[in-house]
């Protein structure tokens, strides 16, 4: 998509916040200031384990960081585990018929009439 497409089909709030983002000299200036505060926000999010900030946005942020940490080392966690040997539709009467059904053999001795020869 074009710079055009984005500015007259876009929200303009999302256009705005996106410029903002995707400007060269803002990325710059935000890395700059990464290099800059890091061990500062290193330390603070140390403090954040172990105390309440007075901030209640920075608690905020960092509850919602910690959630989504969370969420995805469970994920990462169950994609390792391996599958079930057992279905999980056992609990499902349906599936429990049909997989009854499969199992069966079928004989055919009381459908034949065995012949002495």
């Amino acid at each position: 998509m074009n710079e055009l497409t984005l500015e007259y089909m876009m929200n303009p709030n999302l256009y705005d916040k996106y410029k903002i983002v995707n400007d060269p000299v803002k990325i710059k200036q935000r890395n700059n200031d990464l290099q800059k505060y890091q061990q500062k926000i290193i330390h603070t999010t140390k403090l954040l384990f172990t105390q309440q900030s007075k901030n209640e946005s920075l608690n905020a942020a960092f509850n919602h960081y910690i959630d989504e940490c969370i969420s995805t080392y469970k994920t990462k966690e169950n994609h390792k585990k391996p599958l079930p040997e057992q279905s999980p539709y056992v609990n499902d009467l349906s599936m429990n018929y049909i997989i009854l059904e499969q199992s069966k053999t079928i004989k055919l001795d009381k459908f034949v009439k065995r012949k002495k020869i």
